[in-house]
């Protein structure tokens, strides 16, 4: 169906993607006001299951989220930083924004920063678009890899915090995943050939001495890397509605030597997503 989406009830997950190296998500967006006056509200939060805990292992996990900040009309980010699962990236250089007014937005992080861009969508990519860049430290070994939900909005851990849900349209939301997988290199050294001993038999008269041949041995050391699995780029797109539908496809490259690999996932969203207000849910 190429019919709008409408999310349900908050805490419904819309797909997985896994949680990469680098992640980019990119969308355009409408804000139509606030749902509840003086509190902060989320639109969406990539990450893991918020049942788990409020940490980073569940609902403080985010990858990215987005938010409405409880004090100012301007956009905010989140996205975990190493330990600190729930830091925030106010985008405070891209000022208020407006009731009803279209903007098209990314966000991309990688081991080092995240980078968000926006403008309003009629000026996307080439006027008028400003950027602010954070510091970041790269996600934590233990959760790259691991499948995050997409969800609009998310529900929260039992803690007895509540999170608001935003008022917004979403449109042509893609969502990239970049996972590397670091592959160590053997290294290996020929074995030592153990020079020839050379001996003289002593003569009765004086004869011209010449030296016994030498034998010169050589180790080289080489490096094998080691064969990698065909690097895989998967795409899944998404169409809802009422009555959901979604397809995969894999492609697989040829196999290639290297010292590490890439897998790229996208998650794509192909309709509009349309969050209406809804009863208030714990982060």
């Amino acid at each position: 169906s190429t019919s709008d989406f409408i999310p349900g009830k908050p805490g419904t997950a819309y797909g997985t993607i896994p949680i990469g190296d680098e992640m980019t998500m990119e969308f355009d967006w409408t804000w139509h006001g606030r749902t509840v006056a003086g509190e902060w509200q989320q639109f969406f939060r990539v990450g893991l299951d918020p049942t788990v805990s409020a940490g980073c292992d569940g609902a403080g996990s985010r990858y990215p989220s987005f938010w409405l900040p409880g004090t100012a009309d301007e956009m905010h980010v989140s996205v975990s930083s190493g330990i600190l699962c729930q830091k925030g990236q106010r985008f405070a250089d891209f000022g208020t924004i407006s009731v009803d007014t279209e903007y098209h937005v990314q966000i991309a992080f990688d081991s080092t920063s995240v980078t968000i861009k926006a403008s309003e969508s009629q000026d996307w990519p080439n006027n008028n678009v400003k950027t602010q860049t954070f510091t970041r430290d790269a996600t934590l070994p233990e959760y790259v890899g691991e499948t995050a939900s997409v969800w609009w909005i998310s529900e929260g851990f039992d803690d007895g915090s509540r999170t608001y849900a935003g008022d917004a349209t979403f449109r042509n939301v893609v969502l990239t995943s970049i996972v590397y997988a670091n592959l160590s290199t053997t290294s290996t050294s020929s074995p030592t050939v153990t020079p020839t001993e050379s001996t003289s038999t002593p003569t009765l008269s004086p004869t011209l001495s010449t030296p016994a041949p030498t034998t010169t041995t050589t180790s080289d050391s080489t490096s094998t890397p080691t064969t990698i699995a065909p690097t895989t780029t998967s795409t899944i797109t998404t169409t809802s509605s009422s009555s959901s539908s979604s397809t995969a496809s894999t492609t697989v490259a040829a196999p290639t030597t290297s010292t590490s690999s890439t897998t790229s996932t996208q998650l794509i969203v192909t309709t509009k997503s349309s969050t209406t207000p809804a009863p208030t849910e714990r982060e």
